[in-house]
């Protein structure tokens, strides 16, 4: 029987990527995007609503969606450079997602948290919103699992790299056309890239199995780097030198348009969090792809 799969969030880089993933795997996927995204229209049986909306219609409108699925594959975020909108538009969505699951009796449900989430309240840089969203999701998920039996599988992301991501490919560019790439602090908190690739791949595997229900995971890549060593990495594959300025994040602040990210985002940044891939390898049994190899594919 050909399992039934709802993907939120469909329009975004991981979205996107899982649902071509899970389609040539045979699922049949739902995918629930904002009305405006028309790629997805022409390519997929999809269902389209703006989920952020604070209404109960909204949960109503998604339940209807998610009833006869299998999983939900929860993948929305909300950027908004108003740190207070940010975090309650995210927690709105996140809440609305998981309300109209339980009541359309979905049987799994697999999102992304974060990996400062261990750290919240400890640390500077992991101490906001954007974390403080991510544990409530957690939360409300565990909740769900003891009282409506709604399994869950949550990951703690750090930075999930291929072509048409949001970091990766912008940096390539800025390297070619020999643009001056900014960076915040100092630039040697850490990050752990993983390749679209091997996330799609677990979460096709976390639907199919159940040997994974219930569980928090770190999904790191196989090496732990800085952001600046990152960036001269990167450099290094397309062979052109980058050119780097280094701002303090009150400047970045300030210039938070031309920076593209809120406060919480560049905390978010220089959270210098990491996890342990040796784990995440021998819980799915596969071996993670190398950095410079998912670098490459991302830059193509």
């Amino acid at each position: 029987m050909t399992m039934k799969v709802v993907v939120t969030g469909a329009s975004g880089f991981v979205g996107r990527n899982t649902i071509v993933y899970l389609l040539k795997e045979g699922f049949e996927v739902t995918a629930v995007t904002r009305p405006e995204d028309e790629t997805l229209i022409h390519e997929i049986n999809s269902k389209f609503m703006n989920i952020a909306v604070e209404s109960a219609e909204v949960v109503e409108q998604l339940r209807e969606i998610f009833a006869g699925n299998d999983a939900v594959i929860h993948l929305v975020y909300v950027p908004d450079p108003d740190l207070e909108l940010f975090e309650r538009k995210n927690t709105v969505a996140n809440h609305n997602v998981i309300n109209a699951a339980m009541r359309a009796g979905i049987e799994k449900f697999i999102t992304n948290s974060g990996l400062g989430v261990t750290h919240l309240g400890r640390r500077r840089h992991t101490t906001n919103g954007y974390f403080r969203m991510k544990k409530k999701l957690e939360d409300d998920l565990v909740k769900a699992w003891q009282t409506a039996g709604m399994r869950y599988v949550i990951f703690r992301p750090s930075y999930i790299i291929g072509k048409g991501d949001e970091i990766t490919p912008m940096i390539a560019q800025k390297i070619r056309n020999g643009e001056t790439i900014s960076i915040v602090g100092n630039g040697r908190y850490r990050m752990q890239p993983i390749s679209i690739s091997d996330v799609v791949q677990i979460y096709c595997t976390c639907i199919k199995l159940n040997d994974f229900d219930n569980q928090i995971l770190d999904l790191v890549g196989p090496k732990k780097i800085s952001y600046i060593d990152y960036i001269k990495l990167i450099g290094k594959i397309i062979q052109r030198e980058p050119l780097v300025e280094y701002l303090s994040k009150q400047d970045a602040m300030n210039r938070k348009v031309e920076f593209g990210l809120n406060e919480d985002e560049i905390d978010v940044l220089m959270c210098d969090e990491v996890g342990d891939e040796r784990l995440l390898q021998k819980t799915f049994d596969f071996q993670l792809t190398p950095l410079e190899r998912a670098i490459g594919e991302a830059v193509e």
